[in-house]
């Protein structure tokens, strides 16, 4: 099929001393897309697989990215540092459950999803919030998008705030409550100005 995102920069491999941040990315949509494209421009951090059930998907963003893809949760790779889950919420739980223990940080981008969606499966998890509406066709920098993390373990919680502020200047800690709250009212704002809009 054609590929959605192709106004968007490949991501390169690029040359780095010493070992980089792998990073896996458990999603294709639009979400997954931006992030993992900003997130591969980043020296240092190499996009090493990309999951999507559906394998068309899969395998535009994982050509972008320049890494290997897989359609089933039960085959991804256990030597990754993060594990990114920008998954619709529907889908979250489902996949959780079919990703092979590993001891990496597993991270889900979800406003309305607690943390703790991932107790029971790994003793690393947080949350990487965007607050941004996503689309196909606009390209965005995440420079200026608003990231908001909650991390489980105190100990974890360096290397995320690390990740999410190489990402964007606007770092903020929130809970998984305060989160949702916050989600709720954008979707809220964004949906009545475009229902103002269309009148």
């Amino acid at each position: 099929g054609e590929d959605p995102f192709r106004y968007l920069p490949i991501a390169g491999r690029k040359s780095r001393k010493g070992r980089g941040m792998k990073v896996v990315i458990i999603g294709s949509g639009n979400v997954a897309t931006h992030l993992s494209l900003a997130l591969a421009s980043l020296e240092g951090i190499e996009i090493c697989q990309v999951y999507s059930p559906t394998e068309a998907h899969a395998e535009i963003l994982a050509e972008r990215l320049n890494c290997d893809f897989v359609t089933d949760p039960a085959q991804i790779r256990k030597d990754a540092d993060v594990y990114l889950f920008a998954l619709k919420d529907q889908a979250l739980e489902t996949v959780i459950r079919a990703v092979p223990a590993n001891n990496g940080l597993w991270l889900h981008t979800s406003g309305s999803m607690p943390m703790q969606v991932f107790a029971g499966y790994t003793e690393r998890y947080g949350v990487l919030y965007p607050l941004q509406t996503f689309s196909k066709t606009r390209e965005i920098s995440f420079r200026g998008i608003p990231l908001f993390i909650e991390c489980h373990r105190e100990e974890d919680k360096n290397c995320l705030e690390d990740l999410a502020r190489r990402l964007s200047g606007k770092v903020c800690e929130l809970s998984s409550e305060k989160r949702r709250s916050l989600h709720l009212a954008a979707v809220f704002a964004c949906n009545f100005t475009n229902h103002i809009y269309a009148l």
